[in-house]
């Protein structure tokens, strides 16, 4: 993500401001809100504009991510609670049975395979866990377009 692409869409109103955290969600800026937590596709940056020099700096998603969450709490924040996995694992049955595969799928399985491996070892809550590859409606999409092609 650059500065080119997103300074056309930041909204009129901030164009002037000076320092501002923003975020950058489905193709849309805003300002950060203070409960804010980090999804999967999130850009958080800093803008300003002062005399014609244009403030643009990445902030580290660290900074928002949770301090500790168990790995139920962390597949949910990441858009997959119980009923989505129970979509996936249908999917995947649906695919294997047709002799296909989704690329998205095979990866968010691995992911969340990881994380149950990772909470195996230490069921203790953590803060490093690893952000998913893809979000669900991403993944879903890919698996049934190549599940009905």
């Amino acid at each position: 993500m650059n500065i080119s692409e997103l300074i056309p869409l930041i909204p009129a109103d901030l164009l002037g401001e000076t320092d501002i955290t923003l975020l950058f969600r489905n193709d849309e800026i805003t300002t950060l809100p203070d409960d804010y937590r980090w999804v999967v596709g999130d850009f958080v940056f800093r803008y300003g504009n002062t005399e014609g020099n244009v403030l643009f700096e990445p902030v580290p998603l660290t900074n928002y991510l949770p301090e500790f969450t168990t790995a139920e709490e962390w597949l949910g924040e990441q858009g997959y609670r119980s009923i989505r996995l129970i979509t996936l694992l249908d999917l995947e049955g649906k695919l294997a049975a047709a002799g296909k595969t989704s690329a998205k799928l095979t990866a968010v399985r691995a992911w969340i395979d990881g994380v149950l491996a990772a909470f195996v070892s230490n069921p203790a809550p953590k803060n490093d866990w690893t952000p998913a590859p893809f979000g669900f409606e991403e993944t879903t999409a890919e698996a049934f377009a190549v599940l009905t092609t």
